[in-house]
């Protein structure tokens, strides 16, 4: 059986969805790397300063601003790893797994959740979480349609009966 083009296209979108990743962790990398110069730093310390917070005992402005930095290179690399970890499932669903239909689900979950509290913080970040909730439920369609779901059956089963065949 051909894989279908719908489940061609969710894996085509998947690795569109996989590069954005990408691409947006480096944003997040950069924007971190920066956020520990002393200059920008000196800045945020001097906004934390101008809030007039009351910080704990022992906490400076600094080490708040190092933290924020720390903070968002954390997300740089949580979000690269799980635009790469996308990458690898999504060859494997073009091979018509099961398992990787589902991760790539549960991801697209997630990316829903995170679109949808974007989405409650205004502009620019509205248009983005927009674009996330309807371009990650145009690849659930493709990846869950009566043919993909045929597809994945059917590659599932010659897996089965190829592993029965060198087992017995």
């Amino acid at each position: 059986m051909k894989r279908p083009i719908s489940l061609s296209l969710a894996v085509v979108l998947n690795w569109i969805v996989a590069l954005l990743g990408v691409l947006s962790a480096l944003l997040f990398l950069v924007g971190g790397w920066s956020l520990l110069t002393p200059s920008i730093q000196a800045d945020v310390a001097s906004a934390i300063s101008a809030e007039s917070i009351d910080l704990p005992q022992g906490v400076t402005t600094e080490t708040i601003a190092v933290g924020i930095a720390v903070g968002v290179l954390s997300l740089g690399l949580i979000s690269l790893l799980l635009a790469l970890v996308r990458v690898v499932i999504t060859v494997s669903l073009a091979k018509g797994h099961k398992w990787a239909r589902w991760v790539l689900t549960l991801l697209a979950v997630v990316a829903m959740i995170t679109g949808g509290l974007e989405i409650t913080q205004g502009a620019p970040l509205l248009w983005r979480g927009v674009a996330v909730i309807v371009l990650e439920l145009i690849v659930l369609w493709l990846m869950w349609n009566g043919r993909s779901s045929a597809y994945v059956a059917h590659r599932s089963a010659q897996r089965t009966v190829a592993k029965a065949g060198v087992k017995g």
